[in-house]
């Protein structure tokens, strides 16, 4: 095997039958023991790894054999690795036969943590998922508990018309708000066309008192149908709120897709400042909208230092693409100084110091991150701008 590792990369070369041969031999008797069963790499992972990467290049068809194998020892795991396994199944998903894919309900399960459980469930879910008809898909997620709406899941939802989600919502009144939140996750990554019926029917969620349920429906209804969202918002004397981003950056969108008509001066205030740029780009991108966004924009940067709080922490958000995960850190605030005793002490804190510090730093702010997060990708890593200075209150 290692002596073949050395001519993976020459993709034109013909290896002999007699050198293949023992590969698809390996393939043929691995077993799983000690595989995905903890949260460490052990021999065995590395072996099958070193395996893996060889099957790939000579033997895809045996390798794909030996992974449906591996899945089924993994829906088959008791215990604490079931854990490990649902965290490992989804590397598996293309060779997946459906009833191997529904297999891994069992591995959903309930136990003394269920943050870790909530984890294990959603990848399990994205598993059970592939293969059901998109009736079948929305009502496993109603049905389900305890998991997340990751961007990863969401994908594997089938597309879905309009239509076909008003008619899940009417079908599901006695799970009406969970009903609700499925149809809104699914809008806010496919964004059908056509929505403003099954827009209307979600609107009185745009003022939920769950905060998740109300943030993520600011952001299916503002993709899916921003004029009415923003009418609605406008007849409510909504304003952005800075302490909640999310509702702020997808409410001021759908302000500005819906008054268009009016003088761009008089809707400014209705949007939040890091969208005024956007708002005047999708009024026509008006030479004088633009200057006036500009300007108005530099007003506010245009603080006098002293003024502004002094920063606990620095949290920083990069959205490498829109459609990516949010980059989320909390760092210390950044202190140049050319003393070199201070550097030196800094560069050697004890480590359980430089933990509590960045605890410190991280504060409500990370949990709210954290919780965000959890509400999926399509919610938030899309909202905020890319570096935002906090202060922990």
């Amino acid at each position: 095997m290692d002596k073949l590792s050395n001519f993976l990369a020459v993709p034109g070369l013909n290896i002999p039958g007699d050198l293949v041969a023992p590969v698809k031999a390996a393939l043929a008797v691995q077993t799983f023991e000690r595989v995905d069963e903890i949260g460490q790499t052990t021999t065995e992972k590395h072996d099958l790894e070193r395996l893996e990467s060889l099957a790939a290049r000579l033997a895809p068809a045996e390798l794909a054999e030996m992974s449906r194998r591996r899945l089924a020892a993994l829906a088959a795991r008791k215990g604490e690795a079931k854990y490990w396994s649902a965290l490992a199944a989804p590397e598996l998903l293309l060779v997946a036969h459906e009833a191997q894919a529904s297999a891994f309900s069992a591995l959903r399960t309930v136990s003394a943590d269920p943050e870790r459980d909530k984890l294990a469930n959603t990848w399990c879910l994205q598993l059970e998922l592939l293969h059901k008809p998109l009736n079948e898909q929305l009502q496993l997620l109603v049905d389900a508990s305890n998991f997340s709406f990751l961007t990863d899941l969401v994908a594997v939802v089938r597309s879905a018309t309009a239509a076909e989600l008003h008619n899940f919502l009417r079908a599901n009144q006695k799970e009406r708000v969970k009903a609700a939140n499925v149809a809104m996750q699914v809008m806010a990554y496919q964004a059908p066309q056509a929505a403003d019926a099954l827009v209307q029917e979600l609107l009185p969620y745009l003022e939920s008192e769950d905060k998740n349920l109300r943030g993520v429906a600011f952001v299916a209804l503002s993709l899916c149908s921003p004029e009415l969202t923003g009418r609605t918002l406008m007849s409510r004397y909504w304003k952005p709120d800075a302490t909640d981003p999310l509702a702020a950056h997808y409410g001021s969108t759908a302000i500005a897709a819906s008054t268009k008509h009016l003088d761009f001066g008089d809707v400014l205030p209705l949007i939040a400042p890091w969208r005024w740029l956007d708002a005047a780009v999708m009024r026509g991108s008006k030479p004088e909208e633009l200057e006036l966004a500009t300007r108005q924009l530099l007003a506010v940067l245009d603080v006098p230092v002293e003024t502004l709080p002094s920063a606990v922490g620095v949290l920083s958000v990069r959205v490498p693409k829109p459609a990516e995960l949010a980059r989320v850190l909390v760092t210390e605030p950044s202190t140049t100084s050319n003393d070199i005793e201070e550097f030196l002490r800094q560069s050697t804190l004890d480590p359980d110091e430089v933990q509590k510090r960045t605890d410190k730093a991280h504060g409500p702010t990370g949990q709210r991150c954290c919780r965000y997060h959890q509400q999926g990708p399509q919610q938030w890593a899309q909202s905020v701008p890319a570096h935002i200075r906090v202060r922990d209150t």
